[in-house]
């Protein structure tokens, strides 16, 4: 049972990634708005403004803005903003019905095995494409932030995190699981390890380093970061959060500790690999069917919530509105169908007994 609580509560924390990449407002053509002055790179904050500065309306919301002063019929519709990125239509919706369609296989409780592994096979591929479209997204703000909350990051931070959920979905389903696959748990066991972890440590030292500037061993590793990431290692200072950021950062960290709840599995390939999973599913049959979902389920949720927020930045409606529709997306993505799977595949799962093994 508590197990069961943290793989919904992991679920559910995926919703407040929504909060997490709200950037630029799109606005749509015959509407402006004032570029006004906003904080880059400095030891000392200073201003300037740029064309690709559309994502600053104050200091004190750095890369939050929303589309109030719109009317209803000066709003695009949902089908110009799907229409307006080959992102959104091509790579984001497809992933997004898919994993609409395995929650409703969940919820009834269907799985036929050609239906339900094709949805599979949907799922895990276009979860690949959408980490490559995160990692390799070129319109980035110049605009360098301090460590976690920093566009990039975030960026990478969603493209590591969906490639790793998606191999550990094609890894735990067995009819899946290429033959080749195995050979790599040390390596990419280990990896992900790092990218959950990761989810965590990053926005702690953000916002250790935040409260303790001058702290020099802790801002090393935000500088570190920053460089690492970014491809710049000329980088030497980073601007203090405002306190949006700051509020923005803490958010992070509790989402990570929500990510790091895959970390057992993930530790356990890079322990133990095939031998581990094979004595699991000799077991427990349907162990790999359930670990499979949740983790799909998740992706889904999380890229209904990013596309959701991106509507809301292109003016569809309020981000404040866009939010309610985020949190009832993220239920019936998620919440609903990870518990009518713990109910339905009950007798063939376990919780915490597939984790006892010794080789």
């Amino acid at each position: 049972m508590v197990l069961s609580l943290l793989r919904i509560s992991r679920l559910a924390g995926i919703h407040a990634l929504l909060l997490q990449q709200s950037q630029s407002l799109v606005i749509p053509s015959g509407q402006t708005r004032g570029l006004l002055q906003a904080p880059i790179l400095s030891s000392k904050l200073s201003s300037v403004t740029t064309g690709d500065d559309l994502d600053l309306t104050e200091p004190d919301r750095y890369l939050i803005t929303d589309s109030l002063e719109l009317s209803d019929s000066e709003r695009p519709t949902v089908l110009d903003f799907i229409c307006s990125s080959p992102r959104e239509g091509f790579l984001r919706l497809p992933l997004i019905l898919s994993g609409t369609a395995l929650s409703i296989c969940n919820v009834i409780g269907y799985y036929g095995e050609q239906i339900y592994t094709n949805i599979v096979i949907s799922c895990v591929g276009l979860g690949f494409c959408n980490a490559i479209a995160d990692l390799v997204r070129g319109d980035i703000s110049k605009n360098i932030r301090r460590g976690s909350i920093d566009e990039k990051v975030l960026r990478v931070y969603s493209g590591t995190y969906t490639a790793s959920t998606s191999w550990l979905a094609l890894r735990v389903y067995p009819q899946l699981c290429p033959e080749w696959l195995p050979a790599f748990d040390p390596v990419i066991g280990w990896v992900s390890v790092l990218v959950f972890a990761g989810s965590v440590i990053s926005p702690l030292l953000s916002v250790w380093s935040n409260a303790d500037l001058d702290n020099e061993i802790i801002k090393a590793t935000q500088v570190n970061l920053m460089r690492i990431v970014r491809r710049d290692f000329t980088i030497k200072g980073l601007p203090p959060f405002t306190s949006t950021e700051e509020y923005r950062a803490r958010s992070l960290i509790a989402i990570g500790f929500v990510a790091s709840l895959y970390l057992p599995p993930a530790v356990y390939f890079g322990l133990y690999g095939e031998s581990w999973w094979s004595t699991s599913l000799e077991n427990y049959p349907q162990q790999g069917l359930l670990e499979s979902s949740t983790a799909l389920f998740g992706i889904a949720a999380a890229q209904a919530n990013f596309a959701i927020t991106s509507a809301a930045r292109y003016g569809v409606k309020p981000l404040t509105q866009m939010v309610n529709v985020g949190t009832a997306v993220t239920f019936g993505l998620a919440v609903l169908p990870v518990g009518c799977a713990l109910y339905f595949l009950q007798d063939g799962t376990t919780f915490f007994d597939h984790y006892n093994y010794h080789p």
